[in-house]
């Protein structure tokens, strides 16, 4: 099945397969123990909160009974780069290049539980996989010979096949941001016809939108 196919009887048959059966509470247990992870989330984010809290429903109604930690400032900063939970929702991903996204899994960033990860997107989830690890490091090769877009998407869907099985992570969702620029005084602003940079305005990235290089048509229009 895709790891994106929302399908309880099949969650059903692993669970069975793995040795769980459910017990007089609904709850999926093993030798006697129910299974209720421990969910860390940031309590100082309220929007961090109400997602992790319908994560939490979802999942004790499937009989996961999860416990869920609610921590707060460096706390809570330094379980989850420690690895002190057993499920730590949610988790923003900010978008890079292709390359850069594939990168965060690599096990470069690796290091033992109890140790803190270099950071939150940098495999604070502790992911290893020498045969992923290979695809991203191609993928980097491949960019720096120029390659073509065909060549590119190959390496990608290849690395997202490893990906996938292994699931080190779990998507959620997709949360668009819609930035408005104003053409009256200053015009040749990314669009989505011409993204030619990321155009939120509070990263580092608006300096390179306010000095960066574009067509010789949007220059003019300066």
């Amino acid at each position: 099945n895709s790891a994106v196919t929302y399908d309880p009887a099949k969650a059903e048959e692993f669970f069975t397969a793995a040795g769980y059966a459910k017990n007089s509470d609904g709850v999926w247990a093993k030798d006697g123990q129910p299974l209720a992870p421990v969910m860390l989330t940031d309590s100082g984010d309220p929007e961090a909160m109400k997602v992790a809290q319908v994560v939490a429903d979802q999942l004790t109604t499937g009989g996961v009974a999860v416990q869920l930690q609610p921590l707060a400032g460096a706390v809570q900063e330094s379980a989850r780069l420690a690895g002190s939970w057993d499920i730590a929702a949610p988790q923003a991903f900010c978008p890079g290049t292709i390359y850069e996204d594939m990168e965060l899994f690599h096990s470069k960033f690796y290091v033992p539980v109890g140790q803190p990860a270099p950071w939150y997107e940098r495999n604070s989830f502790r992911y290893k996989n020498p045969a992923y690890d290979a695809v991203v490091d191609e993928m980097l090769a491949a960019l720096g010979k120029n390659a073509d877009e065909a060549t590119l998407v190959d390496i990608f869907k290849r690395g997202m096949e490893i990906w996938y099985e292994d699931l080190p992570v779990t998507p959620l969702t997709q949360a668009p941001a819609l930035v408005p620029f104003n053409t009256t005084y200053w015009q040749g602003w990314p669009t989505a016809e011409n993204p030619w940079m990321m155009p939120v305005n509070w990263w580092a990235t608006m300096n390179l939108l306010l000095t960066g290089q574009w067509d010789d048509v949007e220059r003019d229009a300066w």
